[in-house]
């Protein structure tokens, strides 16, 4: 039995852990695994009136995650994340979100940018969410080949409602 044990921690790897916190001692844990060479992003909350959840799995089985998951937390608990991942079938590169708010738990992670160029790369994720609910999302996207000329890219909506169409701040890719 001690060997089938070991088996399964030699299977499942856990890392890049991030942890957040609000002014009310309420947490909340993001972390990487890599199991049978699939990544997935993976959370935990410990809130003071609900105690500490049951580990999920957020990220999706369609996508691969490339990057570690990064996290926001306003005064409310409510909880933004996103990450990189990769859908290999389409083969492009995609910023997944999802939300958390005490109501309705975690939504399913969404796709809010692709690429439609497999070369291109999405990177320097930056979150905001404020107390009413209101989200901002900045990332880059940038062709491999040409890492000279990024694109800034934003998003912006309120938690539990749609978001904006992702719009160019800044830079234009070129061909």
């Amino acid at each position: 039995m001690l060997f089938l044990g070991l088996a399964l921690l030699a299977s499942v790897s856990a890392f890049q852990p991030s942890v957040i916190q609000d002014m009310h001692g309420n947490r909340v844990i993001l972390w990487m695994s890599l199991k049978e060479e699939a990544l997935s992003i993976h959370a935990l909350t410990a809130f003071k009136e609900e105690g500490i959840s049951a580990p999920i799995v957020l990220s999706t089985q369609e996508r691969s995650v490339v990057s570690a998951p990064k996290i926001v937390m306003n005064n409310s608990g409510q909880i933004l994340a996103a990450w990189n991942s990769y859908d290999s079938s389409a083969r492009k590169h995609c910023l997944e979100v999802v939300t958390y708010a005490a109501s309705s738990g975690w939504s399913s992670a969404i796709v809010l940018s692709d690429s439609n160029d497999e070369d291109v790369k999405i990177g320097d994720v930056q979150l905001s969410l404020d107390d009413e609910g209101h989200i901002a999302i900045v990332w880059t996207s940038t062709i491999t080949e040409s890492l000279i000329n990024p694109q800034i890219r934003l998003a912006t909506g309120t938690l539990g409602k749609s978001w904006s169409t992702p719009v160019t701040i800044s830079g234009a890719h070129e061909k």
